[in-house]
């Protein structure tokens, strides 16, 4: 038919098979913790290069990626939410905190508490980073490179190099589904919580997380007497 030999296609009837859909993967414990150890190493090593009160780019990169990590892991943004931040959507106060996500997917406003992971790691980022315009007070993107702002695909790879030095494949994305999941397992958080949080329109969209993975039904099958 693309090459105009036929005028009817003969496969156009023939119906693809139901595919289930997949449980979105969410990081495990030792991931996550491997993750954060790689960070917080890679950070203690640019400090100490740097020297006693002296603060490097290696050293900025270091704890720009740390907080990254933690502020991804911690509010499960989308990484275009991330990218779009600005140093005024960070609130921090000594025992709380918030990330303001000023237009979301739909261009929905939603605000999301800062655990204090997330909010010592960015805290510690906001006291080194640098870089904004003189005089364009308004021109205060968060996360910074060394061109300028940092986009989704920079976030991307950053993450992506740190998973790699951390032994784990890492995205934005599988750092959202783990908030998610650690939300609704461990927390014991309600869907509507959950979707408040995540910036979703319907639970029914934030319901995918409720679902088991393989080692969870492996578990289920394994406990049976």
């Amino acid at each position: 038919m693309r090459t105009g030999r036929i005028v009817t296609n003969p496969a156009g009837e023939v119906k693809g098979l139901r595919q289930g859909r997949r449980t979105p993967r969410a990081l495990d414990a030792q991931e996550v913790y491997r993750l954060q150890r790689t960070a917080a190493a890679r950070r203690q090593l640019a400090e100490a290069k740097a020297g006693p009160g002296l603060v490097t780019p290696t050293l900025v990169d270091a704890v720009r990626d740390e907080a990254l990590l933690n502020l991804l892991l911690y509010t499960g943004l989308r990484v275009s939410e991330a990218a779009a931040l600005r140093v005024e959507d960070v609130v921090l106060n000594e025992r709380s905190g918030k990330v303001i996500v000023r237009s979301g997917k739909g261009r929905r406003y939603r605000e999301v508490p800062l655990h204090r992971e997330a909010r010592r790691a960015l805290a510690a980022y906001l006291a080194v980073r640098s870089g904004d315009r003189a005089g364009d007070p308004c021109d205060r993107p968060l996360f910074l490179g060394q061109r300028g702002p940092l986009g989704a695909r920079g976030i991307q790879m950053r993450l992506a190099a740190l998973g790699e030095a951390a032994g784990v494949a890492v995205t934005p994305h599988v750092l959202r589904h783990t908030f998610a999941t650690r939300l609704l397992r461990q927390a014991k958080a309600d869907l509507v919580t959950v979707a408040t949080l995540l910036g979703h329109e319907s639970v029914a969209t934030t319901a995918i997380y409720t679902q088991p993975g393989e080692a969870d039904m492996l578990k289920a099958v394994e406990g049976v007497g």
